[in-house]
């Protein structure tokens, strides 16, 4: 049988997929898993063990800021101060140049394995 060419029929049923030809759009397939993300790709990458200038690792005095809350708002990698005294002088830097209230932690005592 003939086709007419018209708008409707201007091209063949034939060539067109049917609804059982793919898998509907909306529907979760792990045919092709996502690859393991690279840490390094990142802006920041893992954060690293080496001490950071002016930093004494198990000295124990740290800064942190206290918010309108009353919570210590403790920093993602906080700075170790190797004496009180220079952990007060950055507190009072701290509060000059960013307002706020700012508090010295220093470790009481330790159990367990040592510290570097």
């Amino acid at each position: 049988m003939a086709r007419t060419n018209t708008a409707a029929a201007a091209y063949d049923d034939d060539a067109l997929p049917s609804a059982t030809d793919h898998p509907p759009v909306n529907a979760a397939s792990n045919a092709e898993p996502f690859p393991k993300p690279d840490h390094k790709a990142k802006k920041h990458g893992r954060p690293t063990r080496k001490t950071r200038r002016g930093e004494h690792l198990g000295a124990g005095h740290f800064v942190f800021r206290r918010n309108a809350n009353g919570r210590v708002m403790p920093g993602g990698f906080p700075f170790e101060h190797p004496s009180a005294e220079l952990a007060l002088d950055e507190a009072a830097r701290l509060h000059v140049e960013f307002g706020g209230k700012f508090e010295v932690y220093s470790r009481v005592e330790a159990v367990g394995a040592e510290v570097a």
